[in-house]
């Protein structure tokens, strides 16, 4: 096959790839953020080439932040204790208006 052709094959691949999450989403399916990892790429490739998918379809920063974290959790069924920011209660541990012990300063 010439570069060309391969080119262009490719390209139409990725629009489809494209198309495809964005109906996903769209029909309310849940997007996990997650890099496969194998001996051919670099660890955490895969996981920003995803995250570039789901910004060119459209997908909010917010959308992103949960498709890595609270869908990412529940897809391994660690939702109770993976996957959330929560408010924290009560006082900080260490005040702002302190230095830490051994700080810099």
């Amino acid at each position: 096959m010439d570069q060309g052709a391969l080119r262009e094959r490719r390209l139409k691949g990725w629009e489809n790839v494209k198309r495809f999450h964005k109906m996903f989403v769209d029909a309310g399916g849940h997007l996990v953020v997650s890099g496969n990892l194998n001996d051919r790429y670099v660890p955490g490739l895969q996981l920003f080439q995803e995250k570039r998918v789901m910004r060119e379809v459209g997908m909010t920063p917010m959308q992103m932040i949960v498709g890595s974290t609270k869908y990412a959790a529940e897809l391994v069924q660690k939702q109770d204790s993976l996957g959330r920011i929560r408010q924290a209660t009560g006082r900080p541990p260490v005040p702002s208006s302190r230095r830490c012990p051994g700080s810099w300063r």
